[in-house]
């Protein structure tokens, strides 16, 4: 996934009540166990989690993250790049801290 895909997968992971790594990117939001009110939630959390606005039409057409992420960068919404590509770049940021913290800590225990 790309890092944009990444911050919607985080996403649709909360309102699906799966974990990220069930959510491939070509995976259909109603095969998933998606429905219209998860939808609406959907459209509620990228708003808070990620300040995207999306419309409802919108994300009925784009069922799927790499989809979803596509329509968003050629938006003309220049925030809506910045913002998943912020996502993403916080996303990369934790998982370098991560595995900083498990090197030190598998050093730790060697000694």
């Amino acid at each position: 996934m790309q890092p944009g895909e990444a911050a919607l997968a985080k996403v649709w992971a909360e309102v699906l009540n799966l974990p990220v790594a069930q959510l491939g990117r070509d995976a259909n939001f109603f095969d998933l166990g998606g429905h219209s009110l998860r939808l609406v939630a959907l459209q509620a959390a990228l708003k808070q989690r990620l300040g995207l606005q999306v419309p409802l039409v919108e994300l009925f057409a784009h069922t799927t993250i790499a989809a979803l992420a596509r329509h968003l960068g050629a938006r003309e919404q220049p925030a809506a790049s910045a913002a998943l590509q912020t996502a993403g770049d916080d996303a990369a940021r934790q998982r370098e801290a991560l595995m900083r913290r498990r090197r030190a800590a598998a050093a730790g225990a060697l000694r």
